[in-house]
């Protein structure tokens, strides 16, 4: 092969990958707007549009009776509780098997991982709770007006955002 076909062939899927990336950085994974789905009926056209478009982008496990399913390439959990989309969660990484990406996509209420926990309560106020089990605290927040509420997952001892994720308010 010539030198000038494999650079040809390089070039190609450099810019493949971008496309890729330009997509899922996009308003395609838009968290902000899927948080507004939380509470609703799993069975609901939007939230059905929400999972297949999620299937769309990445392989998933399913956990328990299908009911909790893990987006691992876009960092993304959505649990189906009772009938309801009752939580999804986007995540920075983790390492696990297989490993979690980080959500490459708009995070709600302008939060954006590695934002530090005086950041976080800037933009969504003072907290209503907090848990702080010696690593990884979580604090939640209630929003006006939303039928949601946010936890808020830090790492320790930079108490920098690790995770995000919408609960359905009960």
């Amino acid at each position: 092969m010539e030198e000038g076909a494999e650079y040809v062939r390089g070039s190609i899927l450099k810019r493949m990958v971008a496309a890729i990336r330009r997509d899922w950085s996009g308003e395609r994974l838009d968290g902000h707007a899927w948080c507004s789905l939380v509470g609703r009926p799993a069975d609901a056209p939007e939230v059905q549009r929400l999972l297949e478009q999620l299937r769309s982008l990445s392989t998933y496990q399913t956990i328990g009776n299908g009911e909790t399913y893990f987006f691992h390439q876009v960092g993304v959990r959505v649990d189906i509780e009772d009938g309801i989309l009752g939580r999804i969660e986007f995540d920075n990484c983790r390492q696990e098997h297989p490993p979690v990406r980080p959500f490459p996509g708009k995070l709600p209420q302008h939060l954006q991982f590695g934002q530090n926990h005086q950041t976080v309560r800037d933009l969504l106020g003072r907290s209503v709770e907090q848990f702080d089990p010696g690593f990884n605290p979580t604090e939640w927040f209630e929003l006006p007006g939303e039928q949601y509420r946010l936890a808020v997952t830090y790492s320790k001892p930079a108490w920098t955002m690790l995770s995000v994720r919408a609960e359905a308010i009960r």
